[in-house]
């Protein structure tokens, strides 16, 4: 009988024994390993300064979409139109008046973007979400596979980096970038706190520098969930007139409440995905319209 009992004694310490080792190699691999890496992005965080709403306000100018002779949507920077910031009359070369508006300089990009980019040339972009973790450089490569498993610096994590669909650029009228949902609370994983009404609406605001000289300041206009088939819709990048309203229709049936201000054909709007957990090949996507 005491030979079973310490039989059974030895049984449950090994059970214990290795019930501790699976939790700590869990939390080793879910948490401490991705704050480990995510660390490695302090040094650019260090270099990079986001600037405040008010700042940003008085200097940058609006961008909008404008159909061009081939009936294309194409990039223009304006300035601020009410009279104390109206730019004087310009002129084209054939004579004729040139909107108050445009600008035939392109802007300065922000010191700090200029900064980060010195020191890695993959580096398109800095995204930060107030209320989130979310405070990264975002990067691009040849393909959308690299950057899964590789951080901004080439080095292999889990983490992977936040980077740009490497069919668009900071030109297109709809920007896509990507992030992996992290259990630790890191890379994208902010996003899904999008969903929440009352989050949103108290977050309402993204800062997304991609370094044209432009406002870098975007307004939330969209969070939702659905499959990752669904989230191709929202995977597009330059339109037609007639595409973008297929693109702003397809977001107004998809979000999960009304947040941020009306949007159109001529803004220049930024799609965020990240993994999400609500049923099998979710996608949490939110959508914000640039200033």
């Amino acid at each position: 009988m005491k030979i079973k009992k310490k039989i059974a004694f030895a049984a449950l310490i090994a059970i214990a024994a290795v019930s501790i080792g699976y939790i700590g190699y869990f939390v080793y691999n879910q948490y401490w390993i991705p704050h480990q890496s995510d660390k490695e992005v302090d040094s650019m965080r260090d270099v990079y300064v986001i600037e405040t709403e008010e700042d940003e306000e008085e200097k940058a100018p609006t961008v909008s979409f404008e159909v061009d002779e081939n009936g294309n949507l194409i990039k223009n920077m304006n300035n601020k139109t009410d009279d104390e910031t109206k730019a004087p009359e310009q002129t084209t070369d054939s004579g004729e008046s040139a909107p108050d508006s445009v600008i035939d300089e392109k802007p300065q990009s922000s010191e700090s973007i200029e900064k980060v980019r010195d020191l890695n040339g993959n580096i398109k972009a800095w995204v930060y979400l107030n209320g989130t973790t979310i405070d990264y450089p975002v990067v691009q490569a040849r393909d959308n596979e690299y950057y899964l498993t590789h951080d901004h610096n080439g080095r292999y994590t889990l983490n992977g980096a936040i980077f740009m669909d490497f069919r668009c650029d900071t030109d297109s009228q709809n920007i896509v970038i990507y992030g992996h949902h992290m259990n630790a609370n890191v890379m994208f994983s902010g996003l899904v706190d999008m969903k929440n009404k009352k989050f949103a609406q108290n977050h309402s605001s993204l800062y997304l520098d991609i370094g044209d000289g432009g406002t870098k300041y975007w307004d939330i206009i969209a969070a939702f969930a659905c499959r990752e088939k669904e989230a191709e819709k929202f995977q597009k990048f330059n339109f037609t007139p007639d595409s973008i309203n297929e693109f702003l229709s397809d977001i107004r049936n998809s979000r999960y409440f009304e947040i941020g201000p009306d949007f159109g054909e001529t803004n220049q709007y930024v799609t965020l995905i990240t993994c999400s957990y609500e049923y099998s090949d979710a996608r949490t996507v939110v959508i914000a319209r640039r200033r």
